[in-house]
């Protein structure tokens, strides 16, 4: 079997030294993770990536020496448009990207590639409702054809580059096994859920992984192929397939679960690793990015609940991140250090009590909590910090989540049932609604030995059993119909 591997709206970086704050270690991890479990399948990374050539036998580098073959390879007649060009003019308010087929057969060279595969594995990233010029929702392909005042979407360059030749790829893919070949999505980003109206087929959408259990509803572009859903899709039903626009369109539902995605952001051998203990560690610490004010309008920024939750009472903590000015303007001035992403690691293995926060106000669960249980940090999880459950039981009951167990007057609720009562207990300490409730537990975690040594203990219980069980890749396999 040949089993695609690439990243939506991403470059995928597996030279370390050029990873970030947020998860570009998840790609290579898993990728590795995957080729290792499985030594008979050739892995394809037809993703963007910095790659070069892999060391494992089984791994294919689709982009090795990619712009020199770009250069060498003339774009295709345009009268030969091949897999899911776009039928519109090109539109590019910049120079195209080298391997784009308005100057270079490359593109379509990947497109042909990705069609031939026997399934992709596809992180989503930033992306856009289109990456290839097709007729606004409301349009009709012939009401665009026949309008002089009527044209295709204008598309972002960057989504013409990143993302439109994956979509191609996976149409093209759809169109030769019906929409059966497996596709599997990843999603570990509440911000970017599958929103690409053109991508065709709804392969592998009842069964997204994700770091949230939850369902939506998308359009689907069919590209003027008048077949029903009915005629050949025999889980119809699981998408719950409705038609728009005299066909022209698909309104699937996307079924989101949770396969604990969050463990990817780990290295294989973090159980190896020697970490500091009780006596050389500070007592109270952060290192967390904060989003811009521009991106989350009236929502709070993760700056706010850092002088909240930790610097209202512990002034002296040690808090890193790279932050915009408004971010810096919610603390005191001097308060933030710099940091880069090979010191994450140092830092938390540097303090002995730790906060995880909210993404974008949203109730996802986070990788974070992990890594710091990793480092032996004691991690404390912040009001909606995974209000599902997933990685602790939760306060909260929420959608998804039915009560599991209740230590004192606090009851739990989670999405899963795989829980023993020292997680109970462990939640009761960890889970904390407001900032004196960390105030007064995290004084007695940051200063009592024995409770520290207890819940940094349970944590790495609770992760261990968490990494045995290979949730995700099990997922993964099953999905493509390989053993593992």
């Amino acid at each position: 079997m040949r089993i695609g591997y690439a990243c939506l709206g991403r470059t995928m970086k597996f030279d370390s030294s050029r990873w970030g704050m947020q998860g570009d270690a998840e790609k290579p991890n898993l990728l590795h993770r995957l080729a290792d479990r499985n030594p008979d399948v050739k892995w394809v990374v037809v993703g963007h990536n910095d790659a070069g050539e892999f060391l494992e036998p089984n791994v294919e580098n689709a982009w090795l020496d990619a712009r020199t073959r770009a250069a060498a390879t003339p774009p295709r007649p345009t009268d030969q448009p091949g897999w899911y060009r776009t039928p519109f003019a090109p539109y590019w308010t910049a120079k195209p990207a080298w391997w784009c087929s308005e100057v270079s057969g490359f593109e379509d060279d990947l497109v042909e590639l990705i069609a031939g595969l026997d399934g992709v594995v596809i992180h989503v990233g930033q992306h856009a409702p289109t990456q290839i010029r097709i007729p606004q929702t409301g349009n009709t392909w012939q009401e665009t054809w026949t309008n002089p005042a009527l044209d295709g979407n204008k598309v972002y360059d960057s989504m013409q580059a990143y993302c439109r030749y994956i979509v191609r790829g996976i149409n093209a893919l759809g169109d030769k096994t019906l929409g059966r070949a497996p596709v599997v999505w990843l999603v570990p980003d509440p911000r970017n859920f599958l929103k690409a109206r053109d991508v065709k087929w709804p392969s592998g959408t009842d069964t997204m992984l994700s770091q949230y259990t939850f369902q939506r509803r998308q359009r689907h572009e069919r590209f003027m192929d008048p077949r029903t859903p009915y005629e050949f899709m025999p889980d119809v039903r699981r998408h719950d397939v409705r038609q728009e626009r005299d066909g022209e369109l698909w309104n699937a539902q996307h079924s989101y679960q949770h396969a604990d995605l969050e463990l990817m952001i780990l290295p294989d051998h973090w159980d190896e690793v020697r970490w500091t203990g009780f006596d050389q560690r500070i007592p109270v610490g952060i290192a967390t990015t904060s989003t811009k004010a521009s991106v989350l309008g009236n929502n709070r920024r993760r700056s706010q609940l850092v002088n909240e939750y930790v610097l209202a009472a512990f002034p002296d903590a040690h808090v890193y991140g790279k932050w915009d000015a408004a971010s810096l303007a919610d603390v005191p001035d001097g308060t933030v250090r710099d940091t880069t992403p090979d010191d994450f690691y140092t830092l938390l293995d540097s303090f002995r009590v730790t906060l995880s926060l909210p993404i974008v106000e949203s109730g996802w669960s986070v990788a974070k909590n992990y890594q710091c249980w990793a480092a032996r940090s004691v991690c404390f999880m912040a009001e909606q910090v995974d209000d599902q459950g997933w990685t602790l039981p939760s306060r909260r009951s929420v959608a998804g989540t039915h009560r599991i167990g209740q230590v004192k007057d606090v009851v739990f609720y989670s999405a899963r049932d795989d829980w023993t009562e020292a997680d109970l207990t462990l939640a009761y300490w960890l889970r904390v609604e407001t900032p004196t409730e960390f105030w007064q537990r995290a004084r007695i975690a940051s200063t009592d030995r024995t409770w520290w040594e207890w819940l940094t203990n349970q944590q790495l219980d609770l992760l261990s059993r968490r990494w045995s069980a290979k949730l995700l890749e099990r997922t993964i396999e099953e999905r493509l119909g390989i053993s593992g």
